[in-house]
Order: structure tokens, then C-alpha cells, then sequence
């Protein structure tokens, strides 16, 4: 699929590309990846794959999205939770994780639950299951283990997710505050005690890790210490992104120490990746077998969830991700992660 420098040569003197003040090494660059995506999608034609309804909707039926926002946070969203697990259960999945910025999206899942199951009795339909957790976020308390452990008596409270727009590094590289937002190593590279705390309590009670907007060298730390303080389950989310960038041999790392791989906030309006998409599709075809989809969806300028998964799911397979990666990481991961399969 590489483009040769030949055919670079060839457009360099045919396709204008509109940017001021960029050099000719920067254009060839841009060439060069368009031809090789090029190739890509119109590769699949050679191989008569065929991308119908129908797959889709195979592919759709028992899958699990893991990361899922819904109108519950103080801000403007697609939709209400109740209608993201009415649309999922219609789509035939499995299950859903609800996550909230500001506040504890399990302390919602009873409310959702018993309004998909009467949906769903009324339609003669499987209801969805509905996940939630806690992002430990200023408004909870930030790094607040009394905060986790009250979760704890809600239904199908099954995640505890890092902070994210409130974390340090969030901070720093989203909006440029130096000095502000949520630290959880100390100066000398180990975890804050509070945050050992909240660790033991996700491995009494085989919950999920998700790390926050950190960078590996956070991440990492974070991940190791509760591999060693029993912590079964693990997950990176929003890798790909700016704010919680990891690289590809970084993913590997992780990934061989039992952490999945989030396969977030892929189905945006703003393709947000600095390497540019072929290097997402790099990452799946590297990591299939640890990564889990959630779909992060449902900002008010991007897809519902359900619209979301479906146009990944035809973007995946058009630049040649196969059906059973999809499935992998649409169905078999997600539900073996959520311990559900």
C-alpha cells in the first residue's frame, strides 16, 4: 500500500495543495499519505469485499460499547440515557457503560435499566445492559475513595475512571494551566496513598480501571502498581488523543501487561489523531486482540452512539480491518472485559 516516490513525483507536478507557507518535503509528506490511503480504500475492491447493511447490523447485534456520554452532564449532549440504551437495545447489544464527567453515571443505571427493560418487554425485545462508573473529577472529590466506595451499592457499578478534563495534564496541554488540575504520583514517581486506597477497593471488588487524560508515564505507573495490588481489570482510554497520548510501542507495553486498549472517540466529526488515521488503522491491525470499543459519541456536533458505531464499523472494514477484528473489538473483548461473555 506504500506509495513509491515516483508516483509522489508524478502528482507533485499535478495536485495544488492549498496550504500557505508549507515547503515541498511537507507536501510530499501530505501526497504521499493520501496516496497510500488512496490505495487503501480502493484496495478492498480488488478483494471484493463487501460492506452491506446487513454486516453491519451482524456486527452490531451482541456488541458492547464500553464509554458512552450521555445528558446527564451539565452540558449539552445528543441524548438522554434512556434513549442511547432504548437505541442500543434496538441495535440488539449487549451492553452499554454510561460514563459522566461530573458526577457517579452508576447512581443512574437502576433508573435506565428499568426503563429499557419495559421498553424492551413492550417490543418483545433483549434489553441492553446498563454499566456505569465514577470519573474522579473535582465535583467528586478528585481522587476520593469514600466518593468510590459509595458506588459501590449501586447496580452494575463497574468502572472507576481517572480524571480527565480535571487532571493536570489535561490542564496543561488542553488549556494551557500550568500548576492546576489533579496529580496522582508524587515527586518521586509512586501513587499518592489515597489513590492505593481506591485501587484496593476496585480489586476487592473486580471493578475497572480506566486511566484519565494522562500521559504513559502516568499511565503506566498507574497500571503496574494495581497489577501488583490485584486489580484484574484494566483499560486505556482515549489513547490516540492529545490529551492522553500514548504511542503504538506504548499501547504494546501496556497491552502485554493485561491492559486493554480503548478504541475511543474514533467516530467524531474531528478525526483528532496527529499521525493522521492510517496509523489508528496500524494500531488495530497490531493490537485487535486487546482492544475494546467505546464509542464516545454523542456530542452535540458528532453522531448518536448508534449512528457513531455503525460508520466505524463501515470505515473500519472499507480500509481493511476484517470482520473478525470488528467483532473482536465490538463483541468478544468488551464482554469478556466487562465478564459478561
Amino acid at each position: 500500500m506504500d506509495a513509491p516516490p515516483e508516483r509522489v513525483d508524478e502528482l507533485m507536478r499535478w495536485v495544488e495543495i492549498d496550504l500557505p507557507n508549507v515547503g515541498e518535503a511537507v507536501k510530499r509528506y501530505l501526497l504521499k499519505q493520501q496516496v497510500e490511503m488512496f490505495n487503501l480504500e480502493y484496495g478492498r475492491y480488488s478483494t471484493d469485499t463487501e460492506i452491506t447493511d446487513a454486516l453491519v447490523e451482524e456486527l452490531m447485534e451482541d456488541a458492547v460499547d464500553t464509554h458512552v456520554h450521555g445528558g446527564s452532564d451539565p452540558f449539552e449532549r445528543r441524548q438522554l440515557e434512556d434513549e442511547i440504551a432504548i437505541d442500543c437495545t434496538k441495535e440488539k447489544m449487549k451492553a452499554v457503560v454510561i460514563k459522566n464527567w461530573y458526577s457517579a453515571s452508576a447512581s443512574r443505571n437502576a433508573l435506565v435499566q428499568k426503563i429499557v427493560d419495559q421498553w424492551a418487554e413492550a417490543h418483545q425485545m433483549r434489553p441492553v445492559m446498563v454499566f456505569g462508573g465514577i470519573t474522579l473529577n473535582y465535583p467528586v472529590g478528585g481522587l476520593n475513595p469514600e466518593a468510590v466506595r459509595r458506588c459501590l451499592g449501586f447496580p452494575r457499578f463497574k468502572y472507576v475512571w481517572m480524571p480527565t478534563v480535571d487532571s493536570y495534564h489535561n490542564q496543561k496541554i488542553v488549556f494551557e494551566r500550568e500548576g492546576r488540575g489533579i496529580k496522582f504520583l508524587t515527586d518521586r514517581g509512586t501513587l499518592v496513598p489515597e489513590l492505593k486506597e481506591i485501587l484496593h477497593i476496585i480489586a476487592d471488588h473486580d471493578l475497572v480501571l480506566a486511566s484519565g487524560f494522562y500521559p504513559y508515564r502516568d499511565t503506566t505507573a498507574l497500571m503496574a502498581e494495581a497489577k501488583k495490588l490485584g486489580v484484574k481489570r484494566m483499560e486505556v482510554i482515549h489513547p490516540t488523543l492529545m490529551h492522553s497520548k500514548h504511542t503504538l510501542a506504548e499501547m504494546k507495553e501496556l497491552s502485554l501487561e493485561g491492559v486493554k486498549i480503548g478504541l475511543t472517540g474514533i467516530a467524531s466529526v474531528n478525526i483528532r489523531f496527529v499521525e493522521g488515521i492510517r496509523w489508528v488503522f496500524r494500531i488495530i491491525k497490531e493490537l485487535s486482540d486487546h482492544m475494546v470499543c467505546g464509542s464516545s459519541s454523542g456530542q452535540i456536533q458528532n453522531p448518536t452512539h448508534i449512528e457513531g458505531m455503525k460508520w466505524l464499523i463501515r470505515v473500519l472494514l472499507a480500509y481493511g480491518i476484517t470482520k473478525e477484528e470488528v467483532g473482536k473489538i465490538f463483541k468478544t473483548n468488551p464482554a469478556k472485559h466487562l465478564g459478561i461473555h
